[in-house]
């Protein structure tokens, strides 16, 4: 739901855009990856790697799938623009002068009326929104 991919998704302006920025991620965490070869085994490494694992699973669908990754962007564009007719907007960093009680309050607000937008993408294009 906030995963920076839907931010690249919902605010580039076509699907070229948001491959060409995804293709330039993957480069990225694939550099990263290599690098971090060179570094000892700790728990600091395994918690980066970790962060970057969503990453490796959606440019893996980008390189092996390039239709299906292209059906979960149309889609995911559709849903997004539906969200954000529908829902209230969270708040912009800048915003952010509210207690922890309010902020947990508007992100659960906001996480039951993204739940109750039915995703309507083909089974292919669900499956890439599956990915953890």
């Amino acid at each position: 739901m906030l995963s920076p991919l839907y931010s690249i998704i919902r605010y580039s302006a076509n699907n070229v855009v948001v491959i060409r920025k995804s293709e330039w991620i993957c480069l990225s965490v694939e550099k990263f990856k290599l690098c971090s070869d060179n570094c000892m085994d700790n728990r600091q490494k395994m918690v980066e790697l970790a962060n970057v694992g969503y990453w490796t699973n959606i440019c893996q669908i980008l390189v092996d799938k390039p239709k299906i990754f292209s059906e979960f962007i149309t889609c995911q564009r559709k849903h997004l623009e539906e969200v954000g007719k529908k829902c209230k907007p969270l708040p912009l960093k800048e915003e952010l002068t509210i207690s922890l009680w309010q902020f947990c309050r508007i992100m659960n607000d906001y996480t039951k009326c993204y739940a109750g937008i039915k995703l309507k993408c083909s089974k292919n294009a669900i499956q890439v929104n599956l990915i953890k």
